[in-house]
């Protein structure tokens, strides 16, 4: 009923069914169905013109695919969150995302655009904003960074952008000086990808054990609760 909805024009009911249908899925913890239908609830926002609604739904199914594991479905969102991006003059992120998008469908084969495709869109919106040169390079920037790192910048695009002079948020300092050099060593392998505390372990020949206790030390210094939260501060704060 929803989708007759949308596609008869009637963008106010699609919205009220599809969200009677979110509070169902919700209700018996169908989380990856609530990711999709989140997506589309932020197409139909992003169709009224209404980008920090779209932006919030889309970062909220974000984090729903990201729990799930569906790399591919995520690599669809960043793509998503890139045109929104791209729209509020953020068109150097938007290019990152696109890049990791990019690279997660060469990984994988696949990537599933919800069920609208944004990549001609957001591509021809970033470049009409940064050029073909810088657009080539910060798409090449973005294909090196981590799916974590993508995610995490994904979340941290704002509706409105923080000025960068004088800058908000963290610098290096900042966020170095919380933390000791092994913990600034561990939070850059993370960044790298490795997200486990088995992957950080072997990278770092360090126990499990360890890993986990020391990830644990630096998201209580950094004042975040989760691994992309600490990701998105470091990168934030230029911790490369």
């Amino acid at each position: 009923m929803g989708h007759h909805a949308r596609l008869t024009g009637d963008l106010d009911a699609a919205t009220r069914l599809f969200e009677q249908s979110l509070s169902e899925y919700a209700k018996h913890g169908f989380a990856w169905g609530a990711a999709r239908l989140q997506g589309i609830l932020s197409s139909i926002a992003l169709d009224q013109g209404d980008l920090p609604r779209s932006l919030a739904l889309r970062q909220a199914s974000l984090r729903l695919f990201w729990e799930h594991g569906d790399v591919a479905s995520i690599g669809s969102v960043l793509v998503d969150i890139a045109l929104v991006a791209a729209q509020i003059d953020q068109p150097e992120s938007a290019a990152r995302l696109l890049g990791v998008a990019a690279r997660i469908q060469e990984e994988t084969g696949i990537l599933i655009s919800g069920e609208v495709f944004h990549d001609d869109r957001a591509l021809k919106a970033v470049r009409d904003r940064l050029g073909t040169n810088r657009l080539t390079e910060t798409l090449a920037e973005g294909r090196s960074l981590a799916t974590m790192v993508g995610v995490a910048e994904a979340l941290s695009v704002a509706p409105i952008p923080v000025p960068s002079h004088p800058r908000s948020g963290p610098n290096r300092s900042d966020v170095t000086a919380r933390l000791t050099p092994r913990e600034i060593e561990i939070l850059r392998v993370l960044m790298s990808g490795h997200t486990t505390n088995r992957e950080l372990a072997k990278a770092l020949s360090i126990s499990p054990r360890t890993a986990g206790h020391h990830v644990d030390n630096i998201m209580a210094k950094l004042g975040v609760n989760s691994r992309v939260a600490a990701v998105a501060l470091a990168a934030h704060g230029d911790i490369e």
